[in-house]
């Protein structure tokens, strides 16, 4: 495995953090203490956490459970079984030993250390080696080129050093190992003929000796014509025996390799013992390739992927193959052999008739000649095998080598975080504002009222929202007062010139400021110079009498509707001059008789005959029917409707009751607007209503 053999290299066993108040930091080279480990084991996967107390002190908290041990030499876990250990902001002294029982170690300081750090709180942590092989394996990532051969390798991670170094690392491995794949045929093939020559080496230097000591006994140094000629045939035989025997021995080599279903990295090649049968040959070298092949697959992808089952599959047939074709090479090699032999038999009956001294002496140099030139061919075979390994050069090399300014900011991205909460920020007010629209029902404009209904607006009243302005009509140009001349103005049209009449004041719903505009439209008549009487007509409300500056036991509309006062004694004078009101008096338990009755039409008329303008206000209509008895009674009816309180609904009633009553003058007076919806006159400027900027958006209203 490449990334466990660079994580191997690297040593990047322990990992220190920097607790921060916000994000907590990853550090690689310039961290300001370290751990050594006195015992040689460690402990994995449990933070040591260390606070620097002063420049010769820190503090240290960890709890250990009983745990396996872990030995970072040699990348294992140990038998040995680590006792539980539990240490709470302990302080020692940096360069101590400290000792849990089979586990010692020591922090020091290292030459990052500066006064800065005194404070700081880090977490030390070992890892295994199969937790960082995992956690880099899952952090690269490989591109392939579309027209080249050029490989990008990226590494994610929190500090650009250390991947820059794992990175470098990688690629020195990655192009070290390919090279050793290379040469391991080579090697391997250096180590096989160096075996067969021991076994020929020592069989050489008996037959020399045996030469020796022949001739020395024997007072023979030569041989005839006859015995020569013979001896360079068998010797000749004898030789591609040999050869032959090397080779089968090499198919039994084969064989056994097959069987034990070994890795072909250790495979020796048949070219480098001068077998050249093609297909042997041909299935060897592919047999190398798909391991290759299997190799590089699994080191981007699983076991389980399909790409690695495949060539899986192509291994057992290619392996097969090769059985099958290393069976019938010994079958045909044992048959060339049985052969031969009958040949060398055939030459040693020959070499029987020759003298037994001679006859000795050649079986002894023939062995000699044999071992000799087999010593030879193997040494050739090994020189050629030694100069193709010094000779090969690694298919891959560094195009771009990583570098530290050079990197790719996956996270935070700032701007990007700005960005995404921006158009979140957006994205939620569209779509609150998009609910609030569909499922607001109160009434937030004059074209909202203009859309649900023909009746005509007869005029607009601020919304008052300080204690500064005037809550009443006054003689002076105020924003209340203003807007009431301007409705003042607008009914004089709407009554075309009548001199005395009685406008009705009502609304949908109770708390849309009937009262308010009755009070203060009655008012502004008054102000100009009109006998005006303001009619408190609600006689399901109580109303104080103290509200009015009026005595206790003060007459009211109720009273004089049942008959038991005059008309004379329910008018009350107001605080203004011309100015004159009735309040409802006690509630009854006939409101509704009462409105119907003949008492009220007398009344109505009456209070026309007295006054010049008489404001009626009364009862909600959308709550209860009094006020509809005597609507046609009315020279104009005002429903007033006030913003973002009436409900949309409502609307639809004040339509009904145009349709019924048609022949009534009928306008909406819209109450409450805000100060940049607002519609009022002062000498020559007007101004305009203004739409909220989330109606202009979605159209509402």
């Amino acid at each position: 495995n490449r990334i466990q053999l660079v994580v191997k290299e690297l040593d990047f066993t322990w990992g220190y953090i920097i607790k921060g108040k916000l994000r907590d930091i990853d550090v690689y080279k310039t961290i300001p203490l370290k751990i050594l480990s006195d015992s040689g084991f460690i402990i994995t996967n449990i933070p040591f956490n260390v606070k620097i107390v002063d420049e010769d002190h820190f503090s240290l908290s960890v709890s250990i459970p009983g745990v396996r041990m872990y030995d970072p030499l040699s990348f294992q876990y140990v038998d040995t079984t680590m006792q539980p250990v539990a240490v709470k902001s302990k302080v020692y002294k940096f360069g101590d030993t400290i000792s849990f029982g089979l586990l010692n170690f020591k922090i020091v300081k290292t030459r990052y250390f500066s006064l800065n750090n005194i404070e700081n709180e880090f977490v030390i942590t070992a890892r295994d080696i199969h937790y960082l092989t995992k956690l880099y394996k899952s952090k690269i990532s490989v591109a392939e080129g579309e027209k080249s051969s050029i490989v990008t390798i990226s590494s994610s991670g929190s500090v650009v050093e250390q991947e820059v170094d794992f990175l470098t690392k990688l690629s020195d491995v990655y192009i070290r190992k390919e090279l050793e794949e290379k040469n391991r045929i080579a090697t391997n093939t250096i180590n096989f003929i160096d075996s067969q020559l021991d076994v020929i080496s020592d069989s050489l230097k008996r037959t020399e000796g045996n030469i020796q000591s022949f001739k020395e006994e024997n007072n023979v140094y030569a041989i005839g014509q006859q015995a020569e000629t013979v001896y360079g045939q068998l010797t000749e035989m004898e030789s591609k025996k040999l050869e032959l025997e090397i080779q089968i021995r090499y198919y039994e080599y084969l064989k056994q390799y097959l069987y034990q279903d070994k890795s072909p990295t250790d495979l020796v090649a048949p070219s480098t013992i001068n077998i050249t049968e093609g297909v042997l040959t041909k299935l060897v070298e592919e047999l190398i390739l798909l391991n290759e092949q299997k190799n590089t697959i699994l080191y981007t992808s699983s076991e389980k992927s399909p790409a690695y089952q495949t060539v899986l599959i192509r291994i057992k047939t290619t392996k097969e193959a090769l059985l099958e074709t290393t069976n019938n090479l010994v079958q045909t090699s044992k048959a060339s052999m049985v052969d031969l032999n009958g040949r060398i038999q055939k030459l040693e009956a020959e070499i029987a008739e020759i003298p037994a001294k001679e006859r000795s002496l050649i079986n002894i140099q023939r062995q000699q000649i044999i071992n000799d030139n087999i010593y030879n061919y193997l040494l050739q075979k090994r020189a050629e095998a030694s100069i193709a390994r010094a000779s090969n050069l690694s298919d891959a090399f560094v195009v771009e080598s990583p570098r530290i300014d050079e990197f790719v900011r996956i996270a935070p991205q700032p701007q990007k975080i700005y960005t995404t909460y921006l158009l979140s920020s957006v994205g939620v007010i569209i779509l609150l504002t998009i609910i609030y629209g569909k499922f607001d029902n109160k009434i937030h404009s004059k074209e909202d009222v203009s859309k649900m209904t023909s009746i005509s607006i007869l005029g607009t009243i601020p919304l008052i929202v300080n204690d500064i302005e005037e809550k009443t009509v006054a003689t002076g140009h105020g924003r209340l007062t203003e807007s009431f001349r301007s409705i003042r103005s607008n009914l004089q049209f709407m009554l075309q010139g009548k001199n005395t009449f009685i406008i009705g004041v009502t609304s949908c719903i109770s708390g849309d400021g009937k009262s308010f505009c009755s009070h203060n439209l009655a008012r502004v008549y008054a102000i100009s110079g009109k006998k005006t009487l303001l009619i408190r007509g609600d006689l399901r409300k109580l109303v104080s009498v103290l509200d009015y500056n009026l005595e206790k036991g003060a007459k009211g509309l109720s009273e004089y509707l049942a008959g038991v006062v005059s008309l004379d004694e329910i008018i009350h004078d107001g605080d203004i001059e011309g100015l004159s009101f009735i309040v409802p008096g006690p509630i009854p338990p006939n409101a509704s008789e009462l409105f119907v009755s003949a008492q009220m039409q007398t009344f109505i008329k009456a209070c026309k005959e007295k006054f010049d303008v008489v404001v009626f206000d009364s009862p909600p209509v959308g709550l209860v029917s009094d006020y509809l008895s005597i609507l046609e009674l009315m020279d104009i009816n005002i429903y007033v409707v006030r913003d973002s309180y009436t409900p949309k609904a409502s609307l639809e009633v004040l339509r009904d009751i145009k349709i019924k009553h048609g022949v009534t003058n009928h306008a909406i007076l819209y109450n409450g607007a805000a100060s940049n919806a607002s519609s009022y006159y002062y000498g020559s400027y007007e101004q305009k209503e203004l739409k909220k900027w989330w109606q202009k958006l979605l159209r509402i209203g």
